[in-house]
């Protein structure tokens, strides 16, 4: 997904989408989780771990 495996970022949160809505970019399985790359109404773009109050909405 375009992440840099060979020095990634360290994680860090740098927002919390309370109550807002992102577009999926792209979504994968990993072993333990679920991972979406969004992007924001204001044009941020991300990495979000799904798990509780992680809500898919509109999708096929």
């Amino acid at each position: 997904m375009g992440y840099p495996t060979s020095k990634p970022a360290q994680n860090e949160v740098l927002a919390e989408l309370i109550a807002q809505k992102a577009v999926v970019l792209d979504d994968r399985y990993e072993k333990d989780f679920h991972l979406y790359k969004v992007k924001t109404a204001d044009g941020r773009a991300g990495y979000v771990i799904g798990g509780p109050g992680i809500r898919e909405v509109g999708c096929k």
